[in-house]
């Protein structure tokens, strides 16, 4: 007598969703063309760097019975920010800049994972792509004051500052995964994203990196 054995059905493709939320810092860089140096001299010595929760879904792509290690994975996820710096310049006038920036966008990383299992439910796994940005809202508001005329309002100015829709960057990810059944996966993952440059006018550009700490569960 022969005896019975049991295979397990192997779907052809899976796929797979995951709520997530992410601890983000924000560095955020000002530089500013030379030859508007002494208009906008302020931004060099501003820090609009920050943190801030950004929560998201993930949906990842595989073919089990090719292999289940690779996958296709795709994020959408909403970061926002704002920041607000003070900063005295020395001189004949002592111009102050009261500088305030806020913004909000959303992040489409599209990477490649690859997971290296470590135990029957444990594994490490890597992610690595591009990532596009999608300006939500954004808004720039300088106040400016003199010292030597005290008595004279603040000079404000308000300008809307593009972070241009369609920005590409790149991603990278380096994560870790339980499985607690074939559908619940939680995991916890250190990514490094950078969205590419932001400009304003071709005067001021904002060179942004964003470090994340993101958690979430897979079903």
């Amino acid at each position: 007598v022969k005896p019975l054995v049991y295979k397990e059905m192997i779907p052809t493709f899976r796929f797979r969703v995951s709520p997530l939320v992410g601890l983000s810092y924000s560095n955020l860089n000002a530089s500013v063309s030379d030859q508007y140096k002494f208009i906008f001299g302020y931004y060099e010595e501003a820090d609009f760097s920050q943190f801030g929760f950004s929560p998201g879904v993930g949906m990842q792509f595989s073919t089990p019975r090719v292999t289940d290690q690779f996958s296709i994975y795709i994020e959408l996820r909403y970061l926002r920010a704002s920041s607000n710096e003070k900063i005295v310049f020395e001189g004949p006038t002592y111009d102050t800049f009261d500088v305030s920036l806020s913004y909000s966008y959303l992040f489409v990383p599209i990477m490649f994972q690859y997971d290296i299992p470590i135990s029957i439910k444990n594994a490490i796994y890597f992610r690595l792509g591009l990532i596009k940005t999608f300006s939500l809202t954004n808004n720039l508001t300088v106040t400016r004051s003199q010292s030597n005329y005290p008595n004279a309002p603040p000079v404000s100015e308000n300008d809307r500052f593009d972070f241009y829709s369609n920005q590409t960057g790149f991603a990278f990810g380096l994560g870790f995964q339980r499985k607690y059944s074939k559908k619940n996966i939680v995991f916890i993952e250190s990514r490094f994203e950078n969205p590419g440059p932001i400009i304003n006018n071709t005067t001021i550009g904002l060179a942004s990196n964003v470090y994340s700490l993101i958690t979430g569960i897979t079903f």
